[in-house]
């Protein structure tokens, strides 16, 4: 992760989908880690993911 923005490179990825909700939820439980923050922020940033979260509150 330290070296591309996405788990398998520079492409946005299934493999992102998959964790990045793994990782929200876990987030609290592990330590600091710079890597992991950076990433969830750019998952976070997407427009789709927000879409997704509004429909899930609904």
């Amino acid at each position: 992760m330290e070296g591309s923005p996405w788990l398998l490179g520079d492409a946005f990825s299934a493999a992102d989908i998959m964790f990045v909700s793994l990782l929200q939820f876990a987030r609290q439980m592990l330590p600091p880690h710079k890597v992991y923050d950076e990433w969830l922020a750019r998952a976070n940033a997407r427009p789709a993911l927000a879409r997704a979260l509004a429909k899930d509150d609904a």
